[in-house]
């Protein structure tokens, strides 16, 4: 696996996701799908309860990715391409759990799930990723879309990671 790739992939762990069209098909629905004007907005008591909701699924998918992430750079540093492939296998299987899990959400608030949507639009960009860097051989126009789908996922996951922090300071004390 190239060290471009291995970046890329290693991104794409730190944040825990899936294709959607699979979690949707396979889970709950919840309210994935409500418009921000039919939830409450700048209710503290509905942004804690979603906050616990959402955290709950983001903690457990995290502890899971760092682990992962560890593996991938282990089998990189081995040239172990079977290694790879396999930690590859698991995130997407795991992004795929996580995916299905914020789609069943039923939250309440629009600002909690203004997040829930940035994160699972970060988390089919990640998934795309593993999918792409799981190729025997890349070409040249799969490693600009890792690039290209990297960037996005970094994005995402940059302006997800600060709203909930934020909203985590504010509303979980």
């Amino acid at each position: 696996m190239k060290k471009m790739t291995l970046c890329a992939v290693t991104l794409a762990l730190d944040l825990a996701g899936c294709d959607g069209q699979n979690a949707a098909n396979n889970a709950s629905i919840g309210n994935f799908s409500a418009k921000q004007e039919t939830l409450s907005s700048a209710s503290a008591a509905d942004i804690k309860a979603d906050l616990a909701e959402l955290n709950s699924v983001i903690n457990s998918a995290n502890s899971e990715a760092v682990s992962m992430r560890e593996e991938l750079m282990k089998a990189n540093s081995n040239n172990d391409k079977n290694a790879a492939t396999a930690v590859l296998k698991r995130s997407q299987n795991l992004q795929e759990s996580t995916n299905a899990k914020l789609i069943a959400l039923t939250l309440k608030s629009q600002e909690v799930q203004g997040l829930r949507l940035k994160i699972v639009e970060g988390n089919m960009k990640a998934i795309e990723m593993a999918k792409i860097a799981s190729k025997d051989t890349l070409s040249d126009a799969d490693r600009k879309e890792l690039s290209e789908l990297g960037k996005q996922s970094v994005a995402l996951q940059m302006q997800a990671g600060t709203q909930l922090n934020e909203l985590n300071s504010q509303y979980s004390k």
